[in-house]
């Protein structure tokens, strides 16, 4: 407030030194010695007049900066008055019939569930209503014939090879998203959609071919890859020891290398 109140005074101080400047004063009928010429007086005139402008320019920032440091404060105690009163009314018992009781049960009943969250973060990535719900329900009903298939695979003692897509809810998903939708898909739950390198082995094919932990790989033989799962399996098919290409990002920058199919020897990060 100090601050508020210099800069009210110095911009009235200022105001008055400027109106001054145009005051018409009555001639003298003794003449004044000056020592100045005409021309000087009048540059001297327009100095002050800037040098004014500047105090004044100055004080209204001032005040300007002032006024916005009030401005957040009050936002700054809205928010916290908000938050305690959110926080009071949790912790207030609910009694039958009472105003508090049913504003915390208004409350509650206000809160999105996670369906009705998941179907807004699948919106928000560009999907439509309709096959936001598709997808949903897709992915129940995906998880549902992992499940079958792993029991199917246990009643047989048959081992679960953990590169078989009937296993693999996202592979499934994949295939019927197909890659540009399913990337949205990732996106809408926060996931990576390219599989980050944490850490390059010491005489891996990944380290000759000059691959640098923190890279992201997105494409492997021309094919896109989302996760270590993709990859891995990418790596797998055709013949070992042939030349493929292997697309990755560095910095923003995207970058190619050529190296021969089979393991990459690096560890990776984020989701398989």
């Amino acid at each position: 407030m100090p601050k508020l109140t210099i800069a009210i005074v110095v911009s009235l101080l200022v105001g008055f030194a400027i109106a001054a400047l145009y005051i018409d004063v009555p001639e003298s009928t003794q003449p004044v010695a000056t020592g100045l010429e005409p021309n000087t007086n009048i540059n001297e005139r327009l100095r002050a007049l800037e040098t004014a402008i500047n105090v004044e320019r100055q004080a209204r920032q001032l005040l300007e900066e002032e006024i916005f440091s009030l401005y957040a404060e009050l936002e700054s105690l809205d928010v916290v008055r908000q938050a305690i009163d959110a926080q009071r009314l949790e912790n207030l018992p609910i009694e039958a019939g009472s105003d508090v009781g049913e504003a915390r049960r208004r409350q509650r009943s206000d809160r999105p569930s996670e369906s009705e969250r998941r179907l807004a973060r699948l919106t928000d990535a560009g999907f439509s209503a309709a096959r936001a719900n598709w997808v949903v329900r897709r992915e129940s009903e995906l998880q549902m014939d992992v499940l079958r298939n792993q029991y199917d695979l246990m009643r047989t003692y048959e081992p679960m090879n953990p590169m078989n897509p009937d296993l693999n809810m996202n592979a499934m998903l994949r295939e019927e998203l197909g890659d540009v939708q399913y990337e949205m898909y990732l996106q809408a739950g926060g996931r990576s959609t390219a599989v980050g390198i944490g850490s390059v082995f010491e005489s891996s094919p990944a380290q000759t071919a000059g691959l640098r932990p923190g890279d992201e790989i997105t494409h492997y033989d021309g094919v896109r890859v989302f996760s270590s799962y993709d990859l891995t399996r990418q790596a797998m098919q055709g013949d070992e020891g042939e030349r493929v290409a292997v697309s990755f990002m560095r910095d923003g920058i995207a970058m190619q290398i050529v190296m021969p199919r089979g393991p990459l020897g690096v560890s990776t990060r984020g989701r398989r």
